[in-house]
C-alpha cells in the first residue's frame, strides 16, 4: 500500500480542523499551556484517525452499493 492511499484514509483535512479546534478551544478558556496543548492535539489526532478509518471499514458494504 503506499503512502498516498495511507493517508487519504485517515482524511487529513479533517484533522487540521480538529488541531484548529483544540487550538480554538484553549484560547477560548485561556489554558494555552504548551505540553497540555500538545497533548491533546495527539490525542484528538489518533481519535479522529481511528474513526475515520473504522467508519470505512464498517461502511465497505455501503460504499459498493452507493458507488
Amino acid at each position: 500500500m503506499n503512502i498516498l492511499k495511507s493517508l487519504s484514509i485517515i482524511r487529513p483535512f479533517n484533522i487540521i480542523l480538529s488541531i484548529i479546534s483544540v487550538i480554538t478551544a484553549a484560547y477560548l478558556i485561556n489554558s494555552l499551556i504548551f505540553p497540555l496543548i500538545i497533548y491533546t492535539i495527539i490525542v484528538v489526532i489518533s481519535f479522529v484517525a481511528a474513526s475515520n478509518i473504522l467508519n470505512d471499514i464498517f461502511d465497505i458494504s455501503i460504499d459498493k452499493i452507493n458507488r
